[in-house]
């Protein structure tokens, strides 16, 4: 399957090592079909569009990844402002919330 999706350029340099892995990991694991056994390509054909939909997979969740890391940005960004505050520190003193998680002080102090 490999060798014909090279000779029709389907896929290409390191799309063939890609796939390759992509069909090992298929075979170790899953995906599950009905029964325990894995859904392996069998065709170029599925060889080629098993391999899109895990570029489009991973291309989601590194989109998903950038998002979280933006939202994160924004939150350390505020609170870094808020507790610049002296006004609003002594009111957290006050009400007993003057702690944060170890991780978002230790990004507000570096930030």
């Amino acid at each position: 399957m490999l060798e014909e999706a090279h000779k029709t350029g389907q896929l290409k340099g390191h799309q063939i090592t890609d796939a390759k892995r992509l069909i090992e990991k298929r075979r170790e694991k899953g995906p599950k079909t009905g029964g325990d056994r894995p859904k392996l390509p069998n065709s170029a054909h599925s060889l080629v569009k098993t391999y899109q939909r895990e570029v489009a997979r991973q291309h989601k969740l590194m989109l998903q990844a950038d998002h979280a890391h933006q939202q994160l940005l924004l939150v350390v960004q505020g609170l870094k402002r808020l507790f610049a505050d002296e006004h609003f520190v002594t009111l957290l003193r006050a009400e007993g919330l003057d702690s944060l998680p170890k991780y978002l002080a230790d990004r507000i102090e570096t930030a």
